[in-house]
């Protein structure tokens, strides 16, 4: 059966709450230098890749969505670094718009 919309809600909230830059890099094994350039630059955008997820927990609750968005290991990682990571994937075309869908979109695209 569906979830409560109230029960989903609660959901979409709850293991963010509190998440930190220093769980997610122990979370992901990832090594960075407290204070050190690089560990600011990766907060900074961790930050907004949490921000992203958290606004899109929210719309998929508002829009009865049922997946709910999460931590991933690229949420400190810039768009070019995701590019070299995973490849330009623009010039092939997704499934769902093969098929007429709004296909896949990348946060922050």
């Amino acid at each position: 059966g569906d979830l409560a919309p109230s029960r989903r809600k609660t959901m979409a909230k709850a293991d963010l709450e509190g998440y930190t830059f220093e769980r997610f890099l122990s979370d992901f094994g990832r090594d960075l230098a407290p204070g050190s350039s690089e560990f600011s630059r990766r907060l900074a955008i961790f930050e907004s890749s949490l921000l992203e997820v958290r606004a899109l927990r929210a719309r998929n609750v508002e829009e009865g969505r049922l997946w709910i968005a999460g931590v991933h290991p690229f949420m400190d990682r810039t768009p070019a670094e995701l590019t070299a990571l995973h490849g330009n994937r623009s010039v092939a075309p997704s499934v769902g718009r093969a098929h007429g869908g709004g296909g896949a979109r990348r946060l922050g695209s």
